[in-house]
């Protein structure tokens, strides 16, 4: 599965249809998944595969001294910075 909350993956669970697996947007910058998916994921022994873990870059030598993105973004992951 990919890019469900924790709502929506707790009616996937309830109709006993647990995911191995949940891809996610997750990085230092986009905390997100801390409030509430890591907890239910670890309870219902779902794994994390995360994505976006440098924010589509940024986070690399490609953004120094550069200014910050501004939209359109390049990437889903640009998104989360501000």
């Amino acid at each position: 599965m990919t890019n469900f909350d924790v709502l929506r993956l707790q009616e996937f669970v309830d109709a006993d249809v647990k995911p191995e697996t949940i891809q996610l947007q997750y990085s230092v910058l986009d905390h997100r998944p801390n409030y509430k998916m890591t907890d239910f994921c670890q309870e219902q022994g779902i794994s994390l595969l995360c994505y976006g873990t440098v924010a589509g870059g940024f986070l690399s030598e490609a953004y120094l001294g550069m200014r910050e993105p501004q939209p359109p973004f390049k990437n889903r992951s640009l998104t989360n910075i501000n």
